[in-house]
């Protein structure tokens, strides 16, 4: 699976850190390049289980993460930004879409 849609499934962050513990597990989605979250309501403190399982090593293929339209703060979008390995929040078109 290259690419995972969870496109407005009214995923909270109870459903984000579910999912951070799912692709937290070795050999999960190995060869993810694009997962797509945006018009979600993971807000602040999904964001920041997604961070977390994105530094631990998940999804070490992914290229591109869209999480626009998740209710987050500056501090949201900077967690997942420097998870995805940018330094600048604000970069569009480039992981993390934000």
């Amino acid at each position: 699976l290259r690419s995972l849609f969870l496109v407005r499934n009214q995923i909270t962050a109870v459903g984000a850190r579910s999912l951070a513990e799912a692709i937290g597990r070795e050999g999960v989605l190995p060869q993810l390049a694009y997962l797509d979250l945006s018009g979600n309501q993971l807000g602040d403190e999904g964001a920041a289980a997604l961070a977390q399982a994105l530094i631990g090593g998940a999804l070490p293929h992914l290229l591109t993460l869209d999480a626009r339209e998740n209710n987050l703060t500056d501090s949201g979008r900077a967690q997942l930004a420097t998870a995805c390995g940018r330094s600048d929040p604000t970069l569009n078109r480039v992981h993390p879409y934000l």
